[in-house]
C-alpha cells in the first residue's frame, strides 16, 4: 500500500502559521478569539487496516472543529510541547478585543 503525503514530501513542512490574531494551515485561517481549545487524537488502525493519521483538533465556538493532520510530522516527544505551546497561545491571544 502507498500512502500519499503532500504536506510530508514539500521542502516547506510547515503545519501551522500563526499571528496574534490567527492560525492557519495554508487551506484555512480561523481567528483565535473563535477557538475554545484544542485537542490531539494520536495515530491508530481503522476497519478494513486502514491508518487513521495523528490530527490536531481544534474545537470552535460555533461547535464546529477544525482538523488538521500532522502527517507524523511531530513525533511523539515533540506534540506535548507543541499542544502546550497551542493551549497557551490560545489562551493569550483567544480573548476578544473591546
Amino acid at each position: 500500500m502507498v500512502v500519499s503525503l503532500p504536506k510530508a514530501l514539500k521542502s516547506d513542512t510547515q503545519l501551522l502559521t500563526y499571528d496574534q490574531n490567527s492560525i492557519s494551515d495554508g487551506t484555512r485561517t480561523v481567528a483565535w478569539a473563535e477557538i475554545t481549545s484544542i485537542s490531539y487524537s494520536g495515530p491508530s488502525i481503522r476497519k478494513w487496516l486502514l491508518p487513521k493519521f495523528p490530527v490536531l483538533i481544534f474545537h470552535l465556538k460555533n461547535r464546529e472543529t477544525w482538523t488538521v493532520n500532522t502527517y507524523y510530522l511531530l513525533t511523539d516527544t515533540e506534540i506535548q510541547p507543541a499542544m502546550k505551546r497551542l493551549r497557551g497561545l490560545i489562551s493569550r491571544n483567544g480573548k476578544e478585543s473591546k
